[in-house]
């Protein structure tokens, strides 16, 4: 009965939810394939049962969408992008944004790794333990400097993480983050558990701005970001840097890379060559943040 299965045709059958509820078919990238590689109305930002609608009536690609067709303020904006092959630039908005930045700038990303069985005390299962960041300075000069922290042995590295970002982040100046909703946590957590530095965190954390902003707003939008506000997409989009061709180009990976050379019985050339690796990835992030914001000042 299996060999009559293989040897038969693959079943002809469409697309629908099930392809990723209550989880993601292992099939969906085969699937979906027939689709428009860049911009389907899959990609409509938050699509739901408008991308569904389209697609039962056989529209494929945004650009395609009747003009009649109703969508939201930002679904509208991917629309007017794809018709003109131009970014939709909120100038007024932009210019607000950044108007509230207040040198010297530093942009700040950090990765951390969890495990199911806590490994050091006050932490929960799969609680986030910070290890690593990296932080580029750029005073109203706008001369530029990086510093990047990586932790090393087994111990506990949330102290020494701490007090590395107090000595590199300063006490004045906007600590520019993208998406920071997850670094302001992990500080919080951090804070509770050394409450002798809860009020450093917590003025770490009202220096915040959050560089997402313009971007999840649609205040700036690129045909080349599909719908996404992720710094992943939105970099590409902007300039002609990238992840691609990195040994370690994405947050998971760096977990389990570093949980690897930490915890894992790594030879000593592993362990150097993947605490390089992190670096590099990390202090691309912020490499990033840069430059995102040197092309939105081009805006206004």
């Amino acid at each position: 009965e299996m060999l009559e299965i293989i040897d038969s045709k693959e079943p002809n059958t469409t697309i629908s939810k099930n392809c990723k509820e209550p989880y993601k078919c292992q099939m969906k990238e085969s699937c979906w394939s027939f689709l428009p590689k860049e911009n389907s109305v899959f990609d409509l930002y938050r699509g739901g049962k408008n991308s569904w609608e389209l697609f039962n009536r056989n529209i494929l690609s945004i650009k395609d969408i009747p003009e009649d067709f109703k969508l939201n303020d930002k679904q509208q904006i991917q629309f007017n992008c794809e018709r003109t092959n131009e970014p939709h630039i909120n100038k007024n908005a932009i210019t607000k944004f950044l108007k509230d930045l207040k040198y010297p700038l530093y942009f700040l990303d950090f990765e951390t790794y969890q495990t199911a069985i806590p490994l050091y005390d006050g932490l929960k299962p799969y609680q986030q333990i910070p290890f690593q960041f990296s932080v580029h300075k750029i005073n109203s000069k706008g001369k530029k400097t990086h510093y990047s922290f990586i932790a090393s042995g087994k111990k506990d590295p949330r102290k020494k993480f701490l007090n590395a970002i107090k000595r590199k982040l300063g006490v004045k100046g906007s600590i520019i983050i993208y998406n920071q909703s997850f670094e302001q946590s992990r500080l919080k957590e951090i804070g509770d558990y050394f409450p002798e530095d809860q009020e450093t965190v917590n003025k770490i954390i009202s220096r915040m701005i959050d560089l997402l902003i313009p971007f999840r707003n649609f205040d700036y939008y690129n045909r080349k970001q599909e719908g996404s506000a992720s710094i992943k997409y939105v970099l590409p989009a902007m300039c002609s840097l990238s992840y691609s061709g990195m040994e370690i180009a994405n947050g998971s990976l760096a977990s389990i890379r570093y949980a690897y050379i930490t915890h894992g019985g790594a030879k000593l050339n592993e362990i150097r060559k993947v605490r390089d690796d992190l670096k590099k990835y990390c202090a691309l992030d912020t490499e990033a943040m840069v430059v995102i914001l040197e092309e939105l000042k081009k805006y206004v």
